[in-house]
């Protein structure tokens, strides 16, 4: 059997408040594809450590894991048969998605802000690892005390 693709194309939604990862919200875009089955959704991050320098966000740097578990693309049969047979979530239960170094605007970000950028980021599942760069939003608001 072929090893399936994973792209992670958006790491959405990273909310910032007093400089601090909020998760709640915060999800994977993915596509991936196996042999001739292509399907994308969305999976919650499950954990997040962050180093941020609202000064000098170019410096970055952060750690992200999901679930493959936890993939949804709205249909479940599928859902189910590429946790299975195509993620081996018994076996690979986590992935990491490690940040490797951000590109775009190097402007501080200021309280209200919500800035794209690339990170360039390995993305480990099951002892294999890939390099990709991805699209990232950072929201900053200085004033949400929901943490």
């Amino acid at each position: 059997m072929k090893r399936p693709i994973l792209i992670i194309l958006l790491l959405a939604t990273i909310g910032l408040a007093q400089t601090q990862p909020k998760l709640e919200g915060s999800t994977v875009r993915y596509f991936a594809s196996a042999g001739a089955d292509k399907w994308s959704g969305v999976a919650p991050i499950e954990t997040l450590s962050w180093d941020i320098d609202l000064k000098r966000p170019l410096e970055t740097k952060f750690v992200a894991t999901v679930r493959p578990a936890q993939f949804n693309s709205g249909n479940g049969i599928r859902d189910d048969n590429a946790r299975n047979s195509v993620f081996k979530v018994a076996r690979f239960p986590v992935i990491t998605i490690r940040s490797l170094g951000i590109s775009g605007d190097r402007r501080t970000i200021l309280s209200g802000d919500t800035r794209q950028f690339k990170a360039k980021v390995r993305l480990e599942l099951g002892g294999i690892s890939q390099d990709l760069e991805i699209p990232i939003e950072i929201v900053y608001d200085l004033n949400d005390r929901s943490l």
